[in-house]
């Protein structure tokens, strides 16, 4: 489907469906409205909003929070990640002071530290972290606040995204990376507190505020469906009538309308599909048609096997049966004229059929009926029946005249519905054909001397409505959850809503009184015998339906649901009320303690005192690399000596982060060194190319550690001998990597100079980043 169809029509093409399968059921939840509740929860829970953490070994890191936000990323941002969002830190207050005691940054207020999450241990590639993760965040069945801050907001430090983040400069909210290109030192200090703050975190279990949770109590459910499968997933929103062809990424308008998916499968449900990517079909939030308004915030799908096959349609079958004629096979016998013809005789029943002892769904149940332009899209369900009887031809002894008789009973009831309506209709027909013939010889039946050619067509017809009902305190004070409920639309007093019975005669040569008037009497009470029941069944399937789904804290509610394009149930969601309860662990803290106490690390990050910059000039070529191209491309960065001296070195260090995820500047997951070995078709290729052969260089790639996905790869250059590597004025060394490029956005590459002095010992070193664009 195209992107730019109206938001709300869009919304009704939305399916729970990938490429090879389905999910049984789909709850969407817009940046906008969990942003909305994010700020709730920091309402409800203000203790929340205090920051404090390190000492005097690494930094002090202290400050006021405003509630977190998240980010959705549209599809503007160039990212095949289904799977990540970003976490907004937001400080309202706040200063970093490093080891030494002095103000790295002296105004907090207005800085947002964006970080981007993993939603899906499907993200990570650590065996224990992807188990640490799921027993920790996948709740089936759980889509609270609470739960969602709590998976969120473990997010790592050191991952900064340099282009979200915002840091403050002169009054003003300025880019991250500007204001580091302008505080190399400061952002040096502040990224290595960042990522000893990270370590601590990690192995005191607590989140990135230093926050620890309880498991909510686990509340027994009585679900129909109990969901038995999460996969969280990114759902990007699309309109180019909304001026998002493409989507966007940030803070209101359409980027609010992007979607955190809980897609889930039930006990009693579908298979799992092979392709867990939900295919995009439309939006499942809207922008505001006004100021007034918010538009939808969110979305709740059931697959159309559970809804339609297995709560609607089983209850609707009861009146098949309930509007089947059965006619008993033809008799004759004496006319009550003793006018030497005899009689046919003509039994029928209604919601009977005899030959069926035991009803186990077969003869009663409705099939699909499908879109011929597209076999995945159900249209209608139809269900029907033909019983037929018939007579040899026969005479009675004493009696002048032969005959024949038959009945044919044709029954057909279609569900139909409209996408985008609250209406699901059925509508019932049956022909009833009684024939019978009389002749005076037994070859003469076409041209009999009277007969009967009678046909009765039956038409009814009941209209369903889907409403909600509200959400209600229960006696123990917890809040049950709004409920869907399908009820009749019909005049007081009147199962049916319209039900009728026509009588269309063709005779000869005698008169046959109709028996219409018997016929729908005898339909109408059995149809009004089943209706009761199959409405209150419908109702306490659904009932139960809509306990299962919406538990825990963050109760959602339903609104407005409808019948979606490919038959799914289609509603919308949006949270109720928060309550207090305890979830969240707050350190109390007096008010003389200090702050939290991080072990340092004996890592020396402080630059050398002579040094505040890179003795040579760094220059990537090209300065922009094509994001996600599907062949190598070669990235050179150009150390050029632009002194009248000659510069003096022990080794050069690079740093870059490779991996599928966002922040990775390759992708590619082995490097080697081109004149060390062969590589492989999926290796990454490091060469170094000096302006002199003075030296022969030893080039070591070294992969480093696997952290949520994201590996920095170092290569180390250095002399063969250990001799100090030279650089004549105006020569320059080249390093060469040529690999795949990772998602688009602004990469670092750090580079790590390590000088001597004229008598060949080590002299310090210097450590900073160049920029590399990919878009």
């Amino acid at each position: 489907m195209s992107a730019d169809k109206w938001d709300f029509e869009s919304r009704i093409d939305t399916s729970t469906r990938t490429d090879n399968g389905a999910y049984d059921q789909v709850i969407a939840l817009s940046q906008g409205l969990i942003n909305e509740n994010f700020q709730k929860l920091y309402d409800l829970y203000p203790e929340l909003r205090d920051f404090k953490a390190g000492n005097e070994d690494v930094g002090i890191f202290t400050g006021k929070l405003l509630a977190p936000r998240v980010l959705i990323p549209g599809e503007d941002k160039g990212s095949f990640l289904l799977g990540e969002v970003f976490f907004q830190f937001r400080f309202k207050s706040g200063s970093f002071t490093n080891p030494r005691g002095g103000v790295v940054v002296s105004d907090l207020s207005d800085w947002v530290f964006t970080i981007p999450v993993p939603i899906t241990a499907e993200e990570l590639s650590d065996p224990k972290q992807k188990k640490q993760f799921s027993e920790r965040f996948d709740y089936p069945g759980d889509y609270s606040i609470e739960r969602l801050y709590m998976k969120l907001s473990v997010a790592n430090w050191d991952r900064l995204d340099y282009t979200l983040s915002l840091a403050k400069e002169h009054g003003k909210q300025v880019k991250y990376m500007d204001w580091k290109s302008d505080n190399s030192d400061s952002a040096l200090s502040l990224e290595f507190w960042l990522g000893q703050l990270m370590n601590y975190l990690e192995k005191k279990s607590v989140n990135s505020l230093g926050l620890s949770f309880k498991s909510p109590p686990e509340i027994r459910s009585d679900a129909t469906f109990v969901p038995r499968l999460l996969v969280n997933q990114v759902h990007h929103y699309k309109s180019a009538k909304n001026g998002a062809a493409n989507g966007q990424t940030g803070i209101g308008g359409a980027a609010d309308c992007n979607c955190l998916m809980y897609l889930e499968m039930v006990e009693g449900g579908g298979p799992e599909p092979a392709d867990r990517r939900l295919i995009w079909s439309g939006n499942f939030a809207t922008q505001p048609e006004s100021a007034t308004e918010k538009g939808v915030q969110g979305t709740y799908l059931l697959h159309r096997p559970l809804f339609m096959d297995k709560i609607v349609l089983p209850q609707l079958r009861a009146l098949n049966q309930a509007s089947e004629i059965y006619h008993y096979k033809p008799t004759f016998d004496k006319s009550d004229k003793d006018d030497n013809h005899f009689a046919v005789i003509l039994r029928l029943d209604t919601g009977h059929d005899p030959n069926i002892e035991f009803d186990d769904g077969g003869e009663y149940d409705f099939k699909p009926v499908t879109d011929p332009a597209d076999p995945k899209r159900v249209v209608s369900y139809e269900w029907n029946k033909t019983n037929s009887q018939s007579t040899e031809v026969e005479k009675q002894r004493g009696y002048l005249f032969w005959a024949k008789a038959s009945t044919e009973d044709q029954m057909k009831t279609s569900v139909t519905w409209t996408p985008g309506s609250n209406q699901i209709i059925l509508s019932g027909s049956t022909i009833s054909k009684e024939k019978s013939y009389w002749t005076k010889t037994k070859d003469d039946f076409n041209n009999p001397s009277s007969y009967f050619e009678d046909e009765y067509t039956v038409k009814w017809s009941l209209k369903l409505k889907l409403v909600t009902t509200p959400p209600v305190k229960k006696a123990n004070g917890e809040r049950s959850s709004s409920s869907l409920q399908i009820v009749p639309e019909r005049p007081e007093d009147q199962p049916i809503t319209s039900m009728s019975v026509a009588f269309s005669p063709d005779q000869h040569n005698m008169r046959m009184n109709g028996h219409n008037a018997v016929l729908e009497a005898a339909l109408k009470a059995r149809m009004n015998d089943q209706i009761g029941r199959v409405v209150e069944n419908m109702q306490k399937g659904l009932e139960v339906t809509g306990k299962f789904t919406y538990p825990g804290n963050g109760v959602l509610i339903f609104e407005k649901p409808v019948v979606g394009l490919y038959a799914d149930l289609n509603a919308q969601v949006s949270y109720d009320k928060l309550e207090p309860r305890e979830w969240i662990n707050v350190p109390k803290k007096r008010p003389d303690d200090g702050a939290s106490r991080i072990k340092p690390n004996p890592i020396d990050v402080r630059p050398s005192p002579s040094r505040s910059r890179h003795l040579l000039t760094w220059k990537p070529v090209p300065a922009s690399l094509r994001a996600l191209g599907d062949s190598p491309q070669t990235l050179t960065i150009l150390g050029t000596n632009s002194t009248d001296q000659p510069a003096r070195f022990s080794s050069f260090t690079f740093a870059f982060k490779t991996g599928p995820r966002r922040g990775c500047l390759f992708t590619n997951d082995q490097y080697v060194y081109a004149e060390g070995g062969t590589p492989s078709p999926d290796d990454g290729v490091v060469k170094v190319l000096p302006s002199s052969n003075e030296s022969k260089y030893s080039v070591t790639p070294t992969k480093g550690d696997n952290n949520h996905g994201i590996t920095t790869w170092t290569v180390t250059v250095k002399t063969l001998d250990g001799s100090t590597l030279r650089l004549a004025p105006k020569t320059c060394i080249e390093l060469q990597i040529t690999a795949l490029v990772g998602p688009s956005g602004v990469h670092e590459l750090e580079i790590d100079e390590a000088y001597r002095n004229e008598n060949g010992n080590d002299d310090g070193n210097f450590k900073a980043s160049v920029e590399v664009r990919a878009s």
